[in-house]
């Protein structure tokens, strides 16, 4: 059971986190795979899956469907879910304020245990969504680069934060108050950055056909450090919306709907591209706000395709002071301070 064969949204956007190869090969470790989980077996992978589809009510309440959230808030519940029902693993913790001096000096997202070490681990969850730039700040494989669809971010400053701030939360003198009720530290650490790079749409995009690898198709390379199974699509403007429809034949679009920006729908679902015209029209004219889609063909596997205004970037963030690749040496974190 994949997450492109689960019918209820919600199911599928967990299971796509559970499946789903991380945006970075990095030195930390990634989010838990279905192995760590304890759900390695197929077999008791599907059980567990029908399990909680029978409490679906109670997960929707919990997680918010129905109402605005915000991504990132939709994929920490489902972390939240995932760690608490999977059966290695026992959430200890989320949300987790590290007060000093009454000014909040962080937050611990998750903290649980996986039965096989004595330390629990702090897993930091992220869910981004960046844009190759085929021309800007740094090397073609740069990791500032690729920013995100509105605001200063991007992928080089959310892992540089994710490197030296966030992950090493545990570090502080200030946590260990907090900490105190899970035992002794050190804390292992997790990162669990996953989400979709998009690179830039080419007119001459013929060879899209049966590949699965699009840099080589759009002639922009993956970042440095990018896992080379990271999710991926394409972005272009909205001025191009209509050559990229006849130039690849689609015959099938449907418009993710936030939250649910993570698991592709069943294709089946999939409608004419034309039909979608007076929703994204729409979309249009609320000037700045990017869309997504998933598309397909007769030739084409089900691809991913992020619409952004005909001015984006209207800023393109500078890159980090420190560069969050890998180092010559290995770096031994410091100590938990006595």
């Amino acid at each position: 059971m994949s997450a492109e064969t689960i019918r209820h949204p919600l199911l599928r956007d967990l299971a796509w986190l559970i499946e789903t190869p991380p945006l970075l090969q990095s030195r930390l470790p990634g989010a838990p795979d279905r192995t760590t989980l304890g759900l390695g077996d197929t077999s008791l992978y599907r059980y567990w899956l029908n399990t909680l589809a029978q409490e679906i009510a109670t997960l929707e309440q919990y997680v918010g469907t129905g109402q605005p959230i915000r991504l990132g808030t939709h994929v920490e519940r489902l972390w939240q879910i995932i760690l608490d029902r999977a059966p290695a693993t026992h959430l200890l913790a989320h949300n987790l304020r590290v007060i000093c001096d009454q000014r909040t000096v962080g937050e611990f997202d998750l903290l649980y245990d996986d039965y096989e070490q004595a330390t629990p681990v702090h897993m930091e969850a992220a869910i981004k969504f960046y844009l190759g730039l085929p021309e800007g700040p740094g090397t073609s494989t740069a990791q500032s680069r690729w920013i995100g669809t509105s605001g200063p971010d991007s992928l080089a400053l959310k892992h540089l934060h994710l490197l030296t701030h966030q992950t090493r939360l545990g570090q502080k003198a200030a946590s260990r108050e907090v900490l105190k009720e899970f035992g002794a530290p050190p804390l292992r650490c997790r990162m669990a950055l996953k989400g979709v790079l998009f690179y830039p749409w080419r007119s001459g995009l013929d060879a899209v056909n049966g590949a699965s690898h699009l840099p080589t198709l759009t002639g922009m390379p993956a970042p440095e450090g990018a896992h080379p199974d990271h999710p991926a699509g394409i972005w272009l403007h909205w001025r191009d919306w209509f050559h990229f429809i006849d130039t690849l034949q689609l015959t099938g679009a449907a418009q993710l709907q936030r939250p649910h920006w993570l698991a592709l729908p069943p294709r089946e679902t999939l409608l004419f591209p034309e039909s979608l015209l007076p929703e994204l029209r729409q979309r249009q004219q609320e000037r700045g706000l990017p869309v997504q889609l998933v598309v397909c063909s007769d030739q084409l596997p089900q691809l991913r395709v992020m619409l952004v205004d005909d001015a984006w970037p209207l800023q393109i963030p500078l890159p980090p002071r420190r560069s969050p690749g890998p180092r010559r040496r290995r770096v031994q974190l410091s100590p938990w301070p006595r």
